[in-house]
């Protein structure tokens, strides 16, 4: 359904001439992925305003998206799997992040396990991505500097007192994302570059 709709828009813009024929199939793929990311983001924003847990959601949400668009890691085959992956995952946040503010010794010792993790792999190239070598070093980089940044971020928030329960969420989506990283690599979920391609 989700493709249909992409390659309904990507005719129109065919045919309205905003895109060659030759991108045909680039636009559908991003439109694909424009549309699924969008269908998840909204149903966890709805189910988190449903449930009152907007704040701490979006929390969430900002963290583990700004560090996964550049860690990569393991997707499901199908949308449908990472839809329900999604709100399974989202819903275990949730109900750890009420659980975890009297364990937050056992959340940092898991947060500089992921940090470490993932200062040192960066990113996982996954086929979806399918990086070419320049593009998956600047990828690395950026994953290491947006899990350092984050974690300044978590540490500043500590010192400062701020909610405990606003600290573990952005250390589960840095914790989430290094797991996600580690599934891939197990499922073997990556495409090996070098320099030359």
């Amino acid at each position: 359904m989700i493709v249909r709709l992409a390659n309904k828009i990507t005719d129109q813009f065919e045919k309205e001439s905003f895109i060659s024929h030759e991108l045909r199939e680039h636009y559908v793929y991003a439109l694909t992925t424009m549309i699924e990311r969008t269908l998840s983001i909204a149903s966890i924003v709805v189910l988190s305003l449903i449930i009152n847990e907007f704040v701490p959601s979006i929390i969430f949400l900002l963290a583990f998206f700004s560090l996964r668009r550049h860690t990569g890691g393991y997707h499901a085959k199908y949308f449908w799997q990472c839809y329900v992956d999604s709100l399974v995952i989202y819903i275990g946040v949730l109900f750890l992040s009420h659980v975890i503010t009297g364990y937050m010794g056992i959340v940092y010792v898991c947060l500089i396990i992921a940090l470490i993790y993932i200062c040192i792999i960066g990113t996982v190239n996954h086929p979806n991505m399918a990086m070419e070598y320049s593009e998956l070093v600047t990828s690395k980089k950026a994953a290491r500097h947006m899990a350092l940044l984050q974690f300044g971020l978590i540490l500043i928030m500590a010192v400062m007192g701020v909610n405990k329960r606003y600290i573990g969420m952005i250390s589960m989506a840095v914790i989430l994302s290094a797991a996600l990283m580690l599934i891939a690599k197990i499922k073997k979920q990556e495409v090996q570059c070098n320099e030359t391609g």
